[in-house]
């Protein structure tokens, strides 16, 4: 049996890069960048970058580093990316 940290471990390692997405229409800023994927609750991490919760809840669970900078992070808050969440409800396409 598998946790759900451990799920968005395996989904990240199957996910291909975001530049098929972007050939797809799907925008990139509009896919988490440690899953590859369309976010459907994203947040804002100290770093200024927009993850998926599950997957950064996950990753600051074990680190204490944007997983994007590799920098220290001035804090392990998240908050909810309210513009970036309407948007891809608007419908993601660049």
């Amino acid at each position: 049996p598998y946790d759900a940290a451990d799920r968005v471990v395996r989904a990240a390692a199957s996910t291909p890069s975001l530049e098929p997405q972007a050939a797809r229409g799907i925008h990139p800023a509009t896919c988490c960048p440690l899953t590859g994927r369309v976010m459907r609750d994203p947040v804002v991490a100290a770093c200024g970058n927009s993850f998926e919760l599950e997957a950064i809840a996950h990753w600051l669970a074990r680190n204490e580093t944007s997983p994007v900078t590799q920098e220290k992070l001035a804090s392990k808050l998240l908050f909810p990316n309210a513009a970036l969440r309407s948007i891809i409800r608007a419908g993601h396409r660049p």
